[in-house]
């Protein structure tokens, strides 16, 4: 089957002086796509294509223009600038096959939401309380308040409250898979997606997964997601990226404390966001934040953390334009 052939050779069709009426038949054609190791292999069948260089119709001085553009007004033996038309012909509606083909797995953020508690601390108390100028937190990093936890609120609950405002009111059959992103761990063996996907009653047949990683996890589980819907268009992820951030008290960093989640749905009919499949990575094992087993608070160092973002942000874009990313 094919789905707009008609389309693209009406097109070429009034454009090369061509005879419109032909179009019904010379549609009737065959798209095939084959997965290989390594690409993916399309091809077009026009067992009807009917096509000439010369004859009625090709006076038109436009179509002259169009057929000389093309070549197909060349001094060639006889049948092959005709032959050469209809090579092009094909090229043109398999490309718009490829196009229509590549619009219909297009992937991205179907719905999203997020939740912070309502309790939090004013950053302007915490520098009264430490002595120093309110400006350095409400300027230097734009922040004014800390959101808390209270005593019945962690990373599963805050996910699910931001996650069930996204499924609200939404068939949830399509979900197969629910990510859960975060870098506070509740359980050194089970994934906090389980407890998740039972909270909001998803479908038995979804594979739940916690991704754990220093401000990356999220991103990777929406690539990942991306990945997941690209081999099944008709199947929907659920990604949730929930976190409850503390550190030492009276530390430089304990101003940049917080809570909160955002839960996003993956569809391959993306109505708030298109994710394009071009991305750039890049790892380096940097000892700039990190929380062994027997610590409540990470160990961190500001400067070098700094430094290191910007080197792994120049090392990501640099693979990103070698991947086919736009420039910038």
């Amino acid at each position: 089957a094919n789905a707009h052939f008609s389309n693209m050779l009406l097109s070429f069709y009034l454009s090369s002086g061509q005879y419109s009426s032909n179009i019904i038949e010379v549609s009737q054609c065959i798209v095939h796509v084959e997965a290989r190791p390594d690409s993916m292999y399309f091809s077009c069948t026009m067992p009807n294509l009917i096509v000439g260089s010369v004859g009625s119709g090709k006076g038109n001085e436009v179509v002259e223009q169009n057929l000389t553009r093309l070549g197909c007004k060349d001094d060639r033996d006889p049948g092959e600038n005709g032959r050469r038309l209809a090579v092009l012909c094909a090229a043109t509606v398999l490309c718009g096959e490829i196009s229509l083909l590549a619009a219909q797995t297009i992937v991205g953020s179907d719905k999203s939401s997020f939740y912070v508690p309502e309790h939090y601390v004013a950053l302007s108390v915490l520098a009264e309380e430490q002595g120093i100028d309110p400006e350095k937190y409400a300027r230097g990093i734009g922040q004014n308040k800390i959101a808390m936890c209270t005593h019945d609120e962690d990373v599963v609950t805050l996910a699910a409250e931001a996650a069930a405002k996204v499924i609200e009111g939404e068939d949830v059959d399509a979900i197969d898979t629910v990510l859960f992103a975060t870098e506070t761990g509740i359980d050194q063996s089970k994934a906090a997606a389980v407890y998740v996907h039972e909270l909001l009653k998803l479908p038995r047949k979804c594979r739940a997964v916690e991704l754990k990683h220093a401000c990356y996890s999220g991103t990777a589980a929406l690539q990942l997601a991306c990945g997941h819907v690209t081999r099944k268009p008709d199947r929907k992820v659920l990604v949730v990226a929930s976190d409850v951030s503390r550190y030492d008290l009276d530390s430089p960093a304990e101003a940049t404390q917080g809570c909160g989640a955002v839960a996003m749905r993956v569809s391959a009919d993306p109505k708030l966001l298109e994710i394009e499949p071009a991305s750039g990575c890049y790892s380096e094992d940097v000892m700039d934040c990190w929380r062994p087993n027997y610590r409540k608070t990470p160990l961190v160092d500001g400067k070098v953390s700094t430094m290191k973002y910007l080197s792994a942000l120049t090392g990501a874009w640099e693979d990103y334009r070698e991947n086919e990313g736009r420039a910038f």
